[in-house]
């Protein structure tokens, strides 16, 4: 689920999340098998905020960090990566 940025203290964002992984475990057994979340690593202290919400209700497996700014300031076309 992308959230574009919207804050975790978001009631529907969170509930919608909840029931995401609900769909999820009905539809096969033990899912999700991996819940990943991507931050910002730009963000500081409100990134553990987050870290802790999203790992409360959508039980969190693992966390990808990354630095939004490195790809707009064009440091990803040295290394030909794809952005976006």
């Amino acid at each position: 689920m992308d959230t574009a940025g919207a804050c975790n203290t978001r009631v529907n964002l969170m509930n919608e999340l909840d029931k995401i992984r609900r769909v999820a475990a009905r539809a096969a057994e033990g899912a999700p098998h991996e819940v990943l979340l991507v931050l910002d690593a730009t963000v500081g202290q409100n990134g553990l905020a987050q870290a802790r919400e999203f790992t409360a209700v959508a039980g969190v497996t693992g966390i990808v960090p990354h630095q939004a700014r490195w790809h707009r300031e064009g440091r990803a076309s040295r290394w030909r990566l794809p952005t976006t």
